[in-house]
């Protein structure tokens, strides 16, 4: 009997050409039958793959040179490729030598009928692939008649036997690499090339090229990184050809989702009796039953196909399937994030709508492939969650590594780049306005809502968790940006000192903001982008939080209980840092901002650099803040410090969060100072108006601010009790 490396090879030949009368009237079929069974035709083939199992043929412990006696003895007329490069001189050397033309002359004579039998094996592996690559460019050239790769594909035969012709192709080189080493292939090559003055040597160049050693060795489980990709890749398949193969499926999945998305109306819970006929829509739902049902059909034939061991490598037929659909989501699913989050016009008004188009189209692909993953014997959930997490998470990623820090206004790499500063250029303190009470920006000219909360609900529906989290990390990389370019407008100290050291009255510190108008606008710039990008943030997290409250209560509940006992036990143990569980804190960190429960406010985005470091830093902010009230005022419907002219640069509320950001990455009194040194010039900006005719609101403003600042970021309003007088406070109108 046959051992199974030879079955592998017949069984397929004879099954199909017994039933070969079936396809002469298709003359490409023919050629595939013909071509498929090309490399076994000869009988002689079947018989020796059958010796090259044995374990007792002479020729096997001959050509590998096993032992060093052998080695030594014909190292210099049994040789690999290395030949080549110095055949001319081996060639000389055993013609000097008659004990080496002896030797020569008596391997040529005893082992030639056999090595020529191993070049043909070669030969013909090679000139299969060669046939198959020229049948598939045929197809596409219109060689045959009516005939094309696709009319192919669609026949039930046909695609079967180009999936298997590939097969075969992938089992010669893995069986003839398995039995036949690399070593002794390129051996028995160059034995040939020196040997033989058939005609045949027209291929050997081509045939040593795909059949030289690739490293693998059995015997002392050895597997290069790349195999076996590189020793397909040598000769390899018609590109066009594979992907026809593994998309069949994808494409009738594709239909499906089209047909779910587009045509097919969900049905509600509850239907009035009228209406039933509408929600029926008898025909789209026949066309997805044939659909589920041809796509079954296909992954069946896969699936029923038994994991194959070869050498070390398992070729698994149903992950085989799950990867060829992963590669296919991919495609579609960058495709469509391209589609609708790179602006194909400059105006970002369309966002909410193209938002709305992506998440229809992803809510498609989702609930197809949950529909047809029983169908065809996949998890179809775990498919989309993982591809649509590795799509994102790469090109976040992607533009992180681009460049050193992640530019609000630098070119994008991708789709999750230009949604995020889409997103933020809707927010922009020139064109839009932060409504506290609303928590949503305002066009500062039509008065409108541009971003709120449902904006953020449409981002999840179309980006997901995962997109949700990317663009919290891009905005938390935009914002250490932005601090770095603080950092650098803090490296001229003259002026820094001079707006610190300023003496807290209305003229002075009109005269310092006249002199460093430059800088304070600099200064303003950065403060503005980072409290606008921090809200964003803050909205992120309340949407992700909002989000696993719904989907994963337990888990929310879990993480915050947790993070609360680690905090006490942090608390605790102050004094003991060595002992502080870090790895625990950093993994549970990951936990926490994924599902929202952080508070972007207080996070620490540089390593208290020593221009934040200094003790006037509260003063420097306050000042600069105190220079930016004229440009504001009170909303007494909100009780927000918005703009007075729309377009300038300014907003009440992103200015204050931006300050307070520096604030938190500067020394831990730098707070104090910064509340002292205002309730000190809202108690000079009061007197300065009693005494002047002049109507003077900055007192007001200071107290708002200072309001605000107690809401938003949990000060104690008693601190602020003891440091300003009581008809100060209560002298603002209540919102």
């Amino acid at each position: 009997m046959k051992n199974d490396v030879t079955s592998m090879f017949c069984v397929p030949t004879l099954m199909f050409m017994n039933d070969i009368s079936m396809f002469e009237k298709h003359q490409c079929i023919s050629t595939v039958v013909l071509l498929y069974s090309m490399v076994m035709m000869d009988a002689n083939l079947g018989i020796f793959f059958l010796n090259l199992g044995r374990k007792n043929v002479h020729w096997k412990f001959f050509w590998r040179l096993d032992n060093k006696e052998l080695q030594q003895k014909y190292q210099d007329v049994i040789m690999d490729f290395s030949y080549f490069k110095i055949s001319d001189d081996q060639e000389k050397k055993i013609n000097a030598n008659g004990k080496l033309q002896d030797m020569d002359d008596d391997l040529k004579e005893k082992y030639l009928e056999l090595i020529t039998r191993f070049y043909l094996l070669f030969e013909n592996i090679y000139q299969y692939i060669v046939d198959l690559n020229t049948f598939v460019d045929q197809l596409n050239d219109g060689a045959f008649i009516q005939q094309t790769i696709d009319s192919v594909m669609k026949d039930v035969e046909g695609k079967q036997l180009l999936c298997e012709s590939a097969y075969l192709y992938g089992s010669m080189l893995l069986l003839c690499d398995l039995y036949i080493p690399g070593q002794v292939r390129e051996r028995l090559l160059v034995a040939f090339y020196r040997y033989s003055t058939s005609q045949s040597q027209s291929n050997v160049d081509d045939v040593c090229k795909l059949l030289r050693d690739t490293g693998y060795d059995q015997q002392h489980a050895r597997k290069p990184l790349e195999y076996p990709v590189e020793l397909f890749s040598r000769v390899p398949i018609q590109p066009e050809f594979v992907d026809k193969v593994v998309e069949m499926v994808f494409h009738i999945v594709e239909k499906i989702i089209d047909l779910q998305t587009w045509s097919i109306k969900e049905v509600p819970t509850r239907i009035e009796k009228e209406k039933l006929r509408e929600y029926a829509q008898l025909e789209h739902r026949m066309e997805v039953a044939k659909l589920t049902h041809s796509a079954s059909t296909f992954t069946t034939g896969i699936l029923d196909m038994r994991s194959t061991l070869v050498g070390v490598i398992r070729v698994d037929p149903a992950e085989l399937l799950e990867e060829g659909l992963l590669r296919e989501l991919d495609t579609h699913i960058s495709k469509k994030f391209n589609e609708f989050l790179e602006p194909q016009v400059k105006k970002p008004g369309h966002l909410i709508s193209r938002l709305q188009k992506l998440a229809e189209s992803m809510d498609g692909y989702k609930r197809s492939l949950e529909y047809i993953q029983d169908y065809i014997n996949i998890h179809g959930l775990r498919i989309w969650q993982k591809q649509v997490s590795a799509i994102i998470t790469e090109n976040v990623n992607k533009e992180i590594s681009l460049r050193k820090g992640v530019s609000l206004y630098g070119p994008s790499a991708g789709f999750m780049g230009f949604l995020a500063r889409q997103i933020a250029q809707l927010t922009d303190s020139r064109v839009s306005t932060y409504i506290n009470i609303c928590t949503a920006w305002f066009d500062v000219k039509t008065q409108k809502e541009v971003v709120n909360t449902k904006t953020f609900a449409k981002l999840n529906e179309a980006i997901g968790v995962v997109g949700l989290h990317g663009l919290d990390t891009l905005y938390a990389f935009m914002i250490k940006n932005q601090l770095q370019n603080f950092q650098a407008i803090l490296r001229n100290p003259q002026e820094k000192v001079v707006i610190a050291n300023v003496n807290l009255d209305t003229k002075d510190i009109e005269q310092v903001t006249s002199k460093c108008t430059k800088t304070i606008q600099q200064i303003t710039d950065v403060l503005l982008l980072v409290g606008g990008l921090q809200l964003l943030r803050k909205h992120l997290s309340y949407q992700l939080n909002t989000s696993c409250k719904f989907d994963s209560a337990n888990l929310e509940a879990s993480l915050r209980t947790m993070n609360e006992a680690l905090i006490n036990v942090l608390k605790a143990k102050r004094s003991d840092l060595k002992s502080m569980p870090l790895a625990l804190i950093h993994d549970l960190e990951e936990y926490l901002v994924r599902c929202g429960i952080n508070e972007p406010f207080q996070k620490v985005y540089v390593k208290r650099p020593h221009e934040f470091s200094n003790s006037d830093m509260g003063r420097f902010l306050a000042v600069v803040l105190i220079s930016q009230l004229s440009k504001l005022q009170i909303c007494y419907t909100t009780g927000d410090l918005i703009t007075k002219k729309p377009g300038e640069n300014i907003d009440g509320f992103p200015l204050l969060v931006g300050t307070y950001t520096l604030l938190h990455q500067s020394s831990a009194g730098s707070k104090e100072v910064f509340i002292d040194t205002l309730c000190q010039y809202a108690k000079v900006a009061a007197l300065a108006k009693l005494k002047s005719s002049e109507v003077l609101q900055d007192s007001a403003f200071i107290v708002r601010m200072l309001q605000l600042f107690c809401e938003t970021f949990n000060y104690k309003f008693e601190k602020l009790e003891e440091k300003l007088p009581l008809a100060l406070i209560s002298s603002i109108p209540q919102k």
